[in-house]
């Protein structure tokens, strides 16, 4: 068996001037260690200030990694169904630009169930009117772009640890992206920030991998979400999935499925790993989708 207090920082955020609040959803699984997965489920992600704000790419998986024994029926997390489904779940407000607020959602979570065994940083995003290329972004919004997608997750774990490290058991996942492995015309903050979180996932694995505690990354290309359908319009889809080495656009369930298996006893001889979920857009030479659609005569010339 195998009881799984999984926080999952889901960020509700609302337009609120430069700092904007976050609600954390914590939700407490206890069942099998095969996690089951319903198709149904939807979950959220940072929702944006701005339409140019980066996170938009990813809203919509957090809820469904928080707990896939979860069922609902619509894009709310619905507790009283949770609790129906055997599944325990209860809203804490969060803020990730405050070191306290990452600590307390952490605490609170110990309080209520008495233990922690997984957690999952799921939470990022960068205005892109501001994240531009280095020569035109605005140096200036540094700090907030690296609070919210570096330094909560150190201060979330760094809170967990405390705990995980005295029963010697633990998984932590972490949630970056690809713009934190492959360059891009710009966002160089938020790819930046996402790879320090790829960084600090493979030093928490270093250094306490002994302990019992595994830590590991998601990377997710484009995801298909109910907000990224809506502001990408099909023109910029299918770039993406031109140059995808599978003829399809993730979705929400394909991260979170991830997620789960990472943070579950299946994975346990997995840790310290970066796994990019974007349809193998990262695994082959950028020319290929142009030379593919070639003539073997042209490419015989060339």
């Amino acid at each position: 068996m195998l009881k799984a207090t999984l926080p999952d920082q889901l960020l509700c955020r609302k337009a609120c001037g430069a700092r904007e609040r976050s609600v954390a959803r914590l939700l407490s699984c206890t069942g099998t260690k095969r996690l089951r997965h319903d198709e149904n489920e939807t979950i959220r992600k940072p929702r944006s200030a701005r339409d140019g704000r980066r996170g938009r790419h990813r809203k919509g998986y957090g809820r469904a990694a928080g707990c896939r024994r979860c069922t609902a029926g619509d894009r709310r997390l619905q507790l009283s169904r949770g609790r129906a489904a055997g599944a325990p779940a209860f809203a804490l407000r969060f803020d990730a630009f405050e070191t306290e607020s990452c600590r307390e959602i952490v605490a609170r979570t110990i309080e209520r169930y008495g233990t922690i065994d997984i957690l999952v940083n799921n939470v990022g995003g960068s205005d892109l009117s501001r994240d531009l290329d280095l020569l035109n972004m605005d140096l200036g919004y540094f700090d907030e772009v690296f609070h919210l997608n570096l330094r909560s997750v150190m201060a979330t774990t760094q809170a967990a640890l405390s705990e995980m490290t005295l029963r010697n058991r633990g998984s932590i996942v972490n949630t970056a992206s690809i713009g934190g492995l492959l360059g891009d015309f710009r966002g160089t903050l938020y790819g930046a920030a996402k790879a320090g979180v790829i960084g600090l996932t493979r030093y928490i694995a270093s250094q306490y991998g002994k302990l019992g505690i595994r830590c590991n990354a998601v990377a997710p290309g484009l995801v298909l979400t109910p907000a990224s359908t809506r502001s990408l319009p099909e023109s910029v889809r299918s770039v993406f999935r031109k140059h995808n080495a599978v003829d399809y656009l993730g979705q929400a369930a394909d991260i979170a499925a991830t997620i789960a298996f990472l943070a579950s006893d299946d994975a346990r001889y997995v840790t310290g790993q970066t796994i990019t979920a974007d349809g193998g857009m990262d695994s082959h030479n950028p020319t290929v989708a142009e030379l593919a659609g070639l003539s073997e005569t042209a490419l015989r010339e060339a």
